[in-house]
């Protein structure tokens, strides 16, 4: 990314990602805050309904682009005539839907791009019950207020905020994703406003070259040396015996389907593993 600054290359460890400078004094950043849901059983079925309800408005989306290329505000024409169709579509929040739209708009000029690349990219496939699993609020219809996530037409959630919200931020949107083990998240995108001197300044008189390695994960020319923390090789175990369970089970069975849950757990228990080393390592870098 190069500096707004002084222009050169810099790598940015942080979360937080410079969009614009609209005052000498202020700068505008956008962040993205991951915290985690408990939705009761009442809840769990309404957000299951809703995703569920995501997923066939999406499909019906991708139908209509199988022949050609349909621009966005087509696709939200589409949507007007498809509620006048069915009615109960009218129960769910009206720019959650209108969202499906822009990312079936994004996935198109990808694919486009793609074959302008020269590869051979097909058309868009339809979303499976299992694949898709993200519902977006974006501008209105949420609120978060008292630990609860206020949804419109679904309700409030327990929210667990492990960190605060700054008070001279706006949230644009909500993205609720629920994981392959079933745990269910927001991702809030907030525009934070910031004054342009409490923003640390980048010094390039202390510099470190880096070298990621296998044995050791990193080398730099400090002559540190970190070791690589192994994650899959010592959840090898418990993995190989996850999925042994798996592959004796019975193709749609709840008892496979209770064992692929499993399966996914210690999946994400690797990935958090990894994710938690990534990130601590290279905060130590960013701050010295």
């Amino acid at each position: 990314m190069n500096c707004v600054f002084c222009g050169r290359i810099v790598n940015i460890f942080s979360t937080a990602a410079i969009l614009s400078i609209y005052d000498v004094k202020k700068i505008l950043q956008t962040r993205n805050l991951k915290f985690r849901l408990y939705p009761d059983q009442h809840q769990w079925k309404k957000i299951h309904n809703t995703l569920d309800v995501c997923r066939w408005v999406y499909n019906k989306m991708v139908e209509q682009t199988q022949k050609r290329f349909i621009m966005r505000n087509d696709l939200n024409y589409f949507l007007t005539e498809l509620k006048e169709q069915e009615p109960w579509l009218y129960s769910y929040h009206s720019k959650m839907l209108q969202m499906i739209s822009t990312q079936i708009d994004s996935a198109q000029k990808a694919l486009i791009q793609l074959r302008k690349n020269g590869h051979k990219a097909k058309n868009m496939k339809f979303a499976r019950y299992s694949e898709y699993r993200t519902i977006t609020y974006s501008q209105s219809g949420f609120k978060i207020q008292d630990g609860f996530l206020h949804l419109s037409k679904i309700g409030k959630i327990k929210i667990i905020q492990h960190r605060q919200i700054p008070e001279n931020s706006k949230i644009k949107q909500v993205i609720i994703t629920k994981s392959k083990s079933g745990k269910w998240h927001a991702c809030v995108t907030c525009d934070i406003v910031e004054s342009l001197f409490n923003i640390p300044k980048i010094s390039f008189v202390k510099s470190v070259g880096i070298d990621v390695g296998i044995k050791s994960f990193v080398y730099d020319s400090d002559e540190h040396n970190t070791p690589n923390p192994l994650n899959f090789k010592k959840m090898l175990k418990p993995l190989v015996r996850a999925q042994r369970k798996v592959s004796k089970c019975v193709k749609n069975s709840n008892n496979r389907i209770k064992h692929i849950k499993r399966l996914q757990r210690i999946h994400e228990r690797i990935t958090n593993k990894r994710n938690d080393f990534q990130h601590k390592l290279s905060s130590i870098y960013a701050n010295h």
